[in-house]
């Protein structure tokens, strides 16, 4: 019996000597598993306005898909793999984000007497999507709103009296 002891607490110390010799699980170098369009949309709740689902889509396309641009094509696409409506004006979308400065365009794709406009996001609109669609940016000036007009010392605004 104890052989049989000194047998098998000597073939434990192999053992372990082989396994702490073996290099770490490749498991925690692997990417995470993609989400879906819809999972992707569900966990972002900030977007309230048409643009800022196509500010998603692209965000989407370009970081987790893994594409350096997009087509209006492909953000229908997202649309349809996410199992949402597609907005009437969907046309209009990146044209929109682009006055907002999260787009820009970077080329154009002709596909037999077509062209397609391709859109990238910035680093702007990626600073968006990743902080929950706040509105201020740091390195933005603020706005002066239209309705706010300046007026001289006596409180006219140069009219006829």
């Amino acid at each position: 019996m104890r052989s049989t002891v000194a047998q098998r607490l000597e073939n434990l110390e192999r053992r372990v000597s082989l396994l702490e010799g073996r290099p770490p699980d490749r498991g925690a170098d692997r990417p995470p598993a993609l989400q879906s369009p819809r999972e992707f949309l569900m966990s972002h709740t900030g977007a309230k306005r048409l643009a800022d689902l196509g500010l998603l889509a692209g965000y989407f396309i370009e970081v987790i898909s893994g594409k350096e641009s997009f087509t209006l094509d492909e953000l229908n696409e997202f649309y349809s793999q996410a199992k949402e409506p597609r907005p009437k004006a969907y046309r209009d979308v990146p044209y929109q984000n682009v006055r907002r400065g999260v787009f820009r365009q970077v080329g154009k794709i002709v596909q037999s007497r077509h062209a397609h406009n391709r859109w990238a996001l910035t680093n702007l609109g990626i600073a968006r999507v990743e902080g929950g669609f706040a509105d201020a940016h740091p390195n933005l000036p603020e706005r002066r709103s239209k309705a706010a007009k300046p007026t001289d010392d006596a409180g006219s605004t140069g009219g006829n009296r």
